[in-house]
């Protein structure tokens, strides 16, 4: 039988960063680099450690972090958790519940979609 454990933590792992800016407006970021239907999709958003988007969001190296090269780091990465994932080389693992505040109260990611394939 399974030990199952239960933590309950409050680690920040990340901050939720924009390709193109979140919005037109002076100082946002890559904000009129193009036109994006919606600023808020997947596609457009990127999880940072708080270095990494303090370092990409500052205009001395916007030269340095392009969308497109924003892009690429995103999908090299999105690439290496697909492959681990896939692989069947990852022997044990853990499920994080993703939380966080929503208009001041905690809010966590229902737990179907964080269980694996074939867990009860």
């Amino acid at each position: 039988m399974l030990e199952h454990r239960n933590f309950f933590h409050t680690v920040l792992v990340g901050e939720l960063a924009h390709n193109v800016g979140a919005t037109a407006t002076a100082g946002s970021p890559r904000r009129l680099v193009e036109d994006v239907a919606d600023r808020e999709a997947e596609e457009n958003l990127l999880l940072l450690c708080h270095p990494c988007h303090r370092l990409i969001d500052d205009e001395d190296h916007a030269p340095y972090f392009t969308t497109e090269q924003l892009r690429a780091l995103k999908k090299e990465h999105e690439d290496r958790v697909r492959m681990a994932a896939t692989s069947g080389g990852l022997r044990r693992t853990a499920v994080i519940r993703l939380g966080g505040l929503v208009r001041g109260a905690t809010a966590f990611a229902s737990q179907r979609p964080t269980r694996t394939r074939g867990a009860p």
